[in-house]
């Protein structure tokens, strides 16, 4: 099969799906012979293993933040991009979890600071209280009361 023929096909099963999904608007692959040989994709197989590369690249952005530009889309086969993408899936996977627990860890660290202020700050409410519960008392008093 060639890469135009295989355009196609995606391209027909793009549209079936789209249509079962009810979608508003999708991409379509270029069918142009031309344009594929120009790419350096001539096979079916070809053009699945540039799209699954294509798949792998903007995973590995999500991922790490950068695109891997030294990697070539010749460099696997499409069953390699795609198991590299759900390594990336794990990963983000495993990254989320980190930050939900940072997240909780420091929301208790927080939730505990606060609730320490909060006992220093009633420490000196009493003793705020108890200095202007004597201030009213004349100082010679106040060293018969001690």
């Amino acid at each position: 099969m060639t890469a135009t023929e295989r355009a196609k096909q995606i391209n027909e099963e793009t549209a079936a799906r789209a249509a079962a999904e009810g979608w508003l608007g999708w991409g379509i692959l270029v069918t142009d012979d031309a344009y594929w040989e120009a790419s350096g994709v001539s096979t079916g197989e070809q053009l699945d293993t540039l799209l699954a590369f294509e798949e792998f690249i903007d995973s590995y952005k999500d991922t790490y933040g950068i695109k891997p530009r030294w990697l070539s889309w010749s460099d696997k086969t499409a069953t390699e991009w795609i198991e590299g993408i759900n390594d990336l899936r794990g990963v983000r996977d495993d990254l989320n979890e980190q930050i939900e627990s940072d997240r909780e860890r420091s929301q208790a660290e927080h939730e505990a600071r606060d609730a320490s202020v909060s006992e220093e700050e009633a420490a000196f409410d009493k003793m705020d209280l108890l200095q202007e519960s004597l201030e009213g008392i004349r100082p010679e008093r106040a060293s018969q009361i001690g």
